[in-house]
């Protein structure tokens, strides 16, 4: 009995819904500096406790520094992905497998 409680057991922490993202912290936005509101925006730091967190560890003095800092985020390519679906669905791709089952089933 106490095996199957074991397996079948649901913590408290996973019956509550997840808070949604940005608000786990409550701050106010309008008391944030520009910088931080602007490194907020460009990356996935939701509050301004995170952002002095990330100034200690890359030792920034300010959020200017740490922009500066960070790795910039680039843009996913979509033109090279997006000529290889085409590809796909017209059958000329290069490694498409329907050719290889093709040649691995038919009559000879």
């Amino acid at each position: 009995m106490k095996l199957i409680r074991y397996l079948t057991h649901i913590k408290t922490s996973d019956r509550l819904p997840p808070l949604p993202r940005g608000y786990s912290t409550e701050f106010e936005m309008r008391q944030v500096a520009d910088d931080e509101a602007t490194l907020m925006k460009i990356s996935a730091i939701r509050s301004p406790q995170n952002v002095d967190t990330l100034k200690r560890r890359h030792g920034a003095q300010n959020a200017r520094e740490l922009i500066d800092v960070l790795p910039r985020k680039h843009r996913p390519r979509r033109g090279p992905r997006l000529l290889q679906l085409i590809r796909r669905i017209f059958g000329i791709a290069p490694y498409d497998p329907m050719r290889r089952i093709y040649f691995k089933h038919r009559k000879r």
